[in-house]
């Protein structure tokens, strides 16, 4: 099982013949993380000149590694995709929710005070460890461990998925199914 998946994109080409950057993931429907790369960029330069506060949540799915040798490919696609329906749902419509690497999920969300993104995490880690999938006569589900982190004028798209990632390795380091901020 390699978690990959497909992607689709919104036509042929792009302006004078560039491929248009693919911008769905065909195995969980979110966004793929070149459009989620594009956003963001997009949201840092909002940020410095309007003032228009976000914060990005990355969540590494616990224990992928073990899902996909314990489980058959099918199953551990099912687990996958329920994990990010839910995590999607969970999420407003207005914020960017996208699949960000082979077991990651990532979100940009609005925020009106950057404390909200703790809340924000909680919520969203609650409602994938609710999620379960009947496969194989098995109910099965799985956990994330979240990474909160508030947008600053001075990030870029690479410093502020860095330190992101670094808090979502700190929940997993505490026995994952958690959020740090």
């Amino acid at each position: 099982m390699t978690l990959t998946g497909d992607v689709a994109t919104h036509g042929p080409a792009g302006v004078g013949g560039i491929p248009m950057v693919a911008s769905v993931d065909l195995m969980t429907n979110l966004a793929t993380r070149p459009y989620v790369e594009l956003r963001l960029a997009t949201r840092l330069e909002e940020l410095r000149r309007y003032r228009r506060a976000f914060g990005v949540l990355l969540a590494i799915v616990d224990d992928a590694d073990r899902l996909v040798a314990a489980h058959p490919e099918q199953q551990t696609e099912q687990m996958f995709q329920q994990a990010a329906r839910a995590f999607a749902a969970s999420l407003r419509p207005f914020d960017v929710v996208g699949r960000w690497d082979r077991a990651e999920l990532i979100a940009l969300a609005t925020v009106q005070q950057y404390s909200d993104l703790y809340a924000i995490g909680e919520r969203v880690r609650t409602e994938v460890e609710k999620a379960h999938v009947l496969a194989g006569g098995e109910i099965t589900g799985v956990t994330l461990s979240i990474g909160a982190t508030a947008a600053e004028g001075s990030d870029t798209p690479k410093s502020l998925v860095e330190r992101v990632r670094l808090w979502a390795q700190r929940s997993a380091a505490e026995g994952g199914n958690r959020v740090s901020f």
